[in-house]
């Protein structure tokens, strides 16, 4: 799960973490983002096992999966390491290593990453979900990850779209998703540069008390899926029988 600061994915990936572990699949989160927003929303967890957490890529790399159990059924693990201490970036890892033995230890793992992560990751991964809104201010910035995909040679088809926070507008995730992303030129309009459209796009709505339930959570570390309302349960559970697959037992690397 990718995106622009502040557009969602660390919140995206704890939900669908929730879902999944609720449903019994077995399920572990990679924390690779430079903000590490997995490690703050879960400090009561993470202060404790500091022990495990400043050592946690060097340990993966090292073919040893130590992650943090975290939740509300304690079911769900994490892999993070201290924000700004010496394993805080990635980039010098065994990329390839990492992830086997993160994946060796559960059933799916969902990986936070940000634009800036190594390319090596999205390669290896089963599906990349790009995460925005309808603000086109962040259109540019994704549209520089879609660049980055396309001088990859990216599996277009791994790509899929979340459009976190939708609302009635003029502006439709339809239009961000099928206008605003496959078409790009600099200020000075002295390039264009086109994508491959993203065929499949999923929205979450916006809703005060949505957020309001998920501030709440991040005092206690445990999300409370329950409180949230009717059509956003509805949004996720259908991102989740995507991702984990209706039945829940849908194995892979997200």
């Amino acid at each position: 799960v990718v995106g622009a600061p502040g557009i969602g994915t660390t919140f995206i990936i704890n939900i669908l973490g929730t879902i999944a572990s609720q449903r019994g699949v077995k399920t572990a989160m990679l924390d690779i983002t430079k903000n590490k927003g997995l490690y703050w929303f879960y400090s009561d967890d993470t202060y404790k096992r500091t022990d495990i957490v400043e050592n946690c890529f060097s340990s993966l790399g090292n073919g040893q999966a130590k992650p943090v159990s975290v939740g509300r059924n304690r079911n769900l693990d994490l892999y993070t390491t201290i924000p700004g201490g010496k394993e805080s970036s990635v980039i010098n890892y065994k990329h390839r290593q990492v992830l086997d033995t993160a994946k060796s230890n559960c059933q799916l793992l969902i990986i936070d990453c940000d634009f800036d992560t190594p390319l090596d990751y999205f390669d290896y991964a089963t599906e990349i979900y790009i995460v925005h809104d309808l603000n086109l201010l962040n259109v540019p910035k994704t549209q520089t990850f879609l660049k980055k995909m396309k001088s990859k040679n990216v599996n277009w088809s791994k790509l899929k779209m979340i459009i976190n926070n939708s609302v009635k507008s003029s502006i439709t995730a339809k239009k961000v998703v099928k206008n605003a992303l496959t078409y790009a030129s600099d200020p000075n309009m002295t390039y264009t540069e086109e994508y491959p459209e993203i065929k499949d796009y999923y929205e979450i709505p916006l809703d005060s008390a949505n957020y309001s339930n998920y501030i709440d959570s991040m005092e206690s570390g445990k999300i409370n899926f329950d409180r949230f309302t009717d059509n956003f349960k509805k949004a996720f559970n259908s991102i989740a029988d995507i991702v984990i697959g209706s039945d829940g037992k849908k194995k892979g690397l997200f």
